[in-house]
């Protein structure tokens, strides 16, 4: 069934009003990919682990799925995109994104960082992301909503 905004770019925002945590998408169909995220996230099958395993436990009625802002003609969605996840970053709020992006990515964001890392920092930095990768999401997530 299509939506109002099927046919509009735009960024998205879920927030949950309990711990804060806000997840940031975009799209070309951004009404569409609201109700795709909704029904994944019901599936339990969200690609981000850390938003999926609060749905699980915290429930569908802890998130509220903001307005989209939709691009106006001639904007590129992933520019706005950027500002909006840059706004948040400001305000010291937990993006859903980051929490997937540094498990991933973590070893090549820190290299990229500090270019002038002998090759045994370098092993270092390895070492410590194997430790990170082996982070469980679930029960990290659970141990930070303990604090909210």
């Amino acid at each position: 069934m299509a939506g109002k905004n099927d046919k509009f770019s735009g960024v998205f925002m879920i927030e949950n009003s309990i711990n804060g945590r806000v997840y940031i998408g975009k799209s070309n169909g951004v009404g569409a990919a609201i109700r795709s995220a909704k029904s994944k996230l019901g599936k339990g099958k969200f690609h981000n682990e850390a938003m999926q395993n609060d749905w699980d436990k915290l429930g569908e009625s802890t998130f509220e799925f903001l307005d989209p802002e939709l691009t106006e003609e001639g904007e590129d969605v992933k520019e706005i995109f950027e500002e909006i996840k840059y706004d948040y970053m400001n305000c010291d709020w937990l993006l859903y994104n980051d929490i997937s992006y540094i498990k991933e990515n973590s070893e090549s964001v820190i290299i990229s960082e500090l270019p002038n890392l002998s090759e045994a920092e370098k092993e270092f930095v390895r070492l410590i992301v194997e430790n990170i990768k082996k982070i469980n999401i679930s029960e990290l997530t659970e141990e930070i909503n303990s604090y909210a």
